[in-house]
């Protein structure tokens, strides 16, 4: 199959670029602010905005390189000259003037990459996948994806949900997570679950003939349903 032109897709995202750039630019008005404006907007004007722009070529790169893996074929080109498409691609760029880690502007270029394919558009929800991305911390990111690794398995026929979280490996998640403080993981559990990738189950157990309750976290339908958009666009 044909190779998608460079070209079509750059043409495509200009008005989305131009749009979002007469959005940032607040110099006028952030110079009529009195005492602080002058002295700020100088500031915005040299490392705020150097950071901001490198930021965004660090997507626009990554989107170059996803995207010029694309046939043809597979790119549903009526999607792209969507103002839904449109309005994501800028939420996509916001999204990564916040990133400081390139490694969460590859996981935006990917995710834009997955929604101008050909697909049932009603089945996934990449305006909210992006939420979730940049809410998250590259540090919550990576026990997600440390759970999400251990319980990519099926369970085993007549195995419930703690069984089959315990022998997938619940109790070495934070060997697996070495980076991440054992004070720490409560906390990030809790907001993985606020967003919607994980929910508790209680593990009930005996010591010293007392019982004990600790708690497990699987991963949820939605999070399932998230992994498999971004791994589809490997």
């Amino acid at each position: 199959m044909e190779k998608l032109p460079s070209k079509y897709i750059s043409d495509k995202l200009k008005p989305a670029i131009e749009k979002y750039l007469e959005n940032a630019l607040l110099r006028a008005s952030i110079s009529a602010i009195p005492f602080i404006g002058s002295p700020f907007d100088v500031f915005l004007a040299t490392k705020t905005q150097k950071i901001v722009n490198d930021r965004i070529m660090n997507l626009f790169s990554e989107l170059i390189e996803e995207m010029s893996t694309l046939e043809d074929g597979m790119v549903d080109k009526d999607y792209i000259d969507s103002e839904e498409f449109i309005e994501l691609f800028i939420k996509t760029i916001e999204a990564s003037t916040k990133a400081r880690n390139k490694e969460k502007i590859k996981l935006y270029a990917k995710l834009l990459k997955g929604t101008v394919k050909f697909q049932d558009r009603k089945k996934y929800s990449p305006e909210e996948y992006l939420r979730v991305l940049t809410e998250l911390t590259m540090r919550e990111l990576e026990v997600a994806r440390a759970i999400y690794k251990q319980q990519k398995r099926e369970k085993r026929k007549g195995e419930d949900e703690l069984q089959w979280a315990l022998r997938c490996g619940w109790e070495e998640l934070e060997k697996e997570c070495p980076s991440i403080p054992e004070e720490d993981f409560r906390f990030i559990f809790l907001r993985l679950r606020k967003s919607g990738l994980i929910q508790d189950l209680e593990h009930i157990y005996y010591s010293s003939n007392k019982e004990k309750k600790k708690v497990v976290f699987v991963i949820t339908d939605v999070f399932r349903k998230i992994m498999k958009y971004l791994e589809q666009n490997e």
